[in-house]
């Protein structure tokens, strides 16, 4: 997986990719592909915020492009 901020906080968290890939509900591939492309929808970056307990700072600082 590729160094991220997002991949820092999820190791931070210590949460596998696998989990929150079921917690988004879609595959592991996916979360994969969605991670490396930063291709999230609205709905995923939202999920991903209240699961890894980002702050909107860090949210914006993740996803700027």
């Amino acid at each position: 997986m590729i160094d991220t901020k997002l991949n820092q906080y999820i190791k931070s968290r210590g949460l596998k990719s696998g989990f929150i890939a079921s917690q988004l509900g879609i595959t592991y591939q996916g979360f994969h592909k969605k991670m490396t492309k930063q291709t999230f929808t609205a709905q995923e970056a939202l999920q991903l915020k209240r699961l890894l307990d980002i702050s909107d700072k860090d949210m914006a600082e993740i996803f700027e492009k």
